[in-house]
């Protein structure tokens, strides 16, 4: 590097950006274009500011992050230098990048963002006409027509650094790459209210706001945030510092698409089609169908659909966005595979776009082996599609859930107006994946190990168990009937936990190893009354299901062709209901709950047979038992 322009890299604060953008594609007629975008930081120098976009060039795709150079000089920010790159794509170009904003001296902060406006810097503000104060700036999209290949660059941006004020707001040490915090007055005084904020920039690793602490002040700790607090007289420096949890790599989460309001959900495990979209002028593009996912309408129903709630997981791009993704999961089936076509196992990613996020991979889109990049879109059918389509239709609302993020939606049922008995509302659920219960949710279920609850003699009639009271955790594969005090899946919320060592399955929580209760679940369909018998090795009028017939709330005997509903709970039994002994569904008898006893509900349901056979936990006659726990004539015996 010669001297001349050694020194106006030091003397000159500037850095300069290509936009780079969400792209659309018609590979048929390309055109290459340039574009220019240029960011500094303020008078102060106490800064660093960088960007991030996609890059597509040579038909590959890939995050860049451009040159992050920390600015210490105190000259006025004026652009010293041009970089620009090329990329391939058609006419009207959205283009999206995001700024970023980083201290570099202690006493001094991210303050706020500015444009150049001629001469002068206006303050960007929100829709609310308030000062963007977060370090991070997604920066509006840019329409780009320009063909030249010297353009002038169309905006300047630069990140504004203040002298730290009494109270000051940073990360707790060794996380500071797990998210950003944000201080509405960063020169503030004595006696100013001051709000303070933390966002985690890893949600997709289950990352996400602990609680503040104040340095100095060991007693002190909150999990408010945003925290509005007001600065104390008589100090020169309080220091508040934002907590994350800690990564677990996985987390749960709902995809809800901005255009029209559904919801992503996985309704069968086949693969993906292509076919083929003309467009105006000519153009065709390669779409990718993914036939095993479906898009379900925002109800209550579906709020409560565990086949609308995700596992995912992969590499944080540091952006609040994830690339690539390499674990998703629904109802315990790999999504993944899905989103492949043939040999085209590209991954997919997950990008920040504005407030929302964008899903895209790149795909081969036509016969000549040119790829792009495609993005999941809502076209209006009930399957989503990989298309070129950049729309509102193309963005998607991710709603994470976990404890960080429960008081602003979650999953959760809604039990039938119909199912209400003593005051209150049941339901069942079977789910692939642990949940906490809350909202003062209880569930039920029957121990087949306790002889005494499975039958009584004198009162004719089984306990369902509850769950205990300090647990409040159902493992996945449990099959429970739900208590809950209302309709509204809002007030009966379920919050999944990641489990990756399968530690939940075992210990002191209850299991699904002993209980009567079975799940119905098969991806695409559900159980049929044969299907569950002969699944559970029984004849089908020992299938019951849990219904409301003439206002009594129990289990009936299932009966017909029509399925057991995904993620229902059926009871397998050995025995028809005592003094039932019809195969007449019409002249099954309900027994509604009797209530008073301690250890959960009671209901006339089962009588094991009593023949001398000996029958497994599952409730199935076996001819030579192996070693184990067995039940026989009603009691529970061990064979060694």
């Amino acid at each position: 590097m010669n001297k001349k322009l050694h020194y106006l890299l030091i003397g000159v604060i500037s850095l300069v950006l290509l936009g780079k953008a969400n792209h659309a594609y018609s590979w048929i007629s390309s055109k290459t274009y340039y574009y220019n975008v240029a960011y500094c930081v303020n008078e102060t120098g106490k800064g660093t500011v960088y960007a991030k976009g996609p890059k597509v060039s040579n038909n590959s795709n890939s995050e860049v992050e451009f040159t992050r150079t920390s600015r210490t000089n105190t000259t006025n920010a004026i652009m010293s230098k041009m970089v620009f790159d090329w990329f391939v794509a058609p006419d009207n170009v959205d283009m999206y990048y995001s700024l970023y904003a980083e201290n570099s001296h202690e006493d001094y902060q991210f303050d706020h963002w500015e444009k150049k406006n001629g001469n002068s810097w206006d303050i960007i503000k929100d829709e609310n006409q308030n000062p963007i104060i977060s370090p991070q700036y997604d920066a509006p999209k840019v329409n780009v027509t320009n063909t030249s290949t010297n353009p002038s660059v169309s905006a300047t941006y630069r990140a504004c650094f203040s002298l730290k004020g009494v109270l000051k707001v940073e990360i707790a040490e060794g996380q500071e790459n797990l998210g950003h915090v944000t201080n509405s007055n960063v020169n503030n005084k004595a006696g100013d209210e001051v709000t303070i904020s933390a966002q985690s920039t890893q949600s997709f690793q289950g990352v996400f706001f602990s609680h503040w602490t104040i340095d100095g002040n060991s007693t002190f700790e909150s999990k408010e945030n945003p925290l509005t607090v007001t600065v104390p007289e008589g100090v020169t420096s309080i220091v508040y510092r934002a907590h994350f949890t800690e990564p677990s790599e996985l987390t749960y989460c709902r995809f809800e698409n901005v255009g029209t309001g559904k919801f992503l959900s996985l309704s069968s495990t086949s693969g993906a089609t292509l076919r083929q979209v003309s467009q105006s002028g000519g153009y065709k593009y390669t779409a990718l169908e993914i036939n095993a996912l479906k898009l379900l309408s925002n109800t209550s129903s579906s709020m409560g659909d565990p086949s609308t709630v995700f596992y995912i997981g992969g590499t944080s791009d540091n952006a609040e966005g994830i690339s690539p993704i390499t674990v998703l999961q629904s109802q315990g089936e790999n999504v993944l595979p899905n989103f492949a076509y043939g040999n085209d196992n590209r991954p997919v990613k997950i990008t920040k776009a504005g407030q929302y996020f964008r899903i895209s991979k790149i795909m081969t889109v036509n016969s000549e082996g040119e790829t792009g990049e495609v993005y999941l879109n809502d076209e209006g059918t009930d399957t989503p599609v990989f298309s070129n389509a950049q729309g509102n239709n193309a963005l998607w609302k991710i709603h994470f859930l976990d404890e960080g993020h429960i008081d602003e939606h979650a999953f959760g049922v809604a039990p039938d107006a119909r199912m209400f008995q003593n005051g209150k509302y049941y339901t069942t659920l079977y789910t692939k994946f642990p949940y906490k219960m809350l909202d003062g949710i209880k569930a039920y279920y029957l121990d087949i190990t306790k002889p005494d609850q499975i039958y009584n003699e004198q009162s004719k009639k089984i306990t369902f168990l509850e769950v205990p009271e300090d647990e409040k955790i159902i493992p996945k594969n449990m099959a429970v009937i739900l208590e809950c005090s209302g309709t509204n899946p809002e007030g009966n919320r379920l919050l999944p936990i990641v489990d990756k060592n399968n530690s939940i399955s075992e210990g002191k929580y209850v299991t699904d190893k002993n209980n009567l209760l079975k799940g119905a679940l098969v991806v695409g369909g559900g159980l049929t009354g044969a299907q569950a018998a002969d699944k559970n090795n029984l004849r089908q009028d020992y299938v019951y299901v849990y219904s409301s017939k003439n206002g009594l709330v129990s289990f009936y005997k299932w009966t017909g062709t029509k399925v057991i509903p995904n993620n229902k709970v059926y009871l397998a039994v050995t025995k028809n209901f005592e003094g039932d002994s019809s195969s007449d569904g019409n002249a099954a008898k309900g027994y509604t709950f009797v209530w008073g006893t301690t250890t959960g509900i009671d209901n006339t349901v089962v009588k094991v047979e009593e023949d001398g056979a000996i029958y497994n936990l599952q409730g199935s006659k076996v001819t030579n038992p192996s070693a184990g726990v067995y039940i026989k004539s009603g009691k529970k015996i061990i064979v060694k």
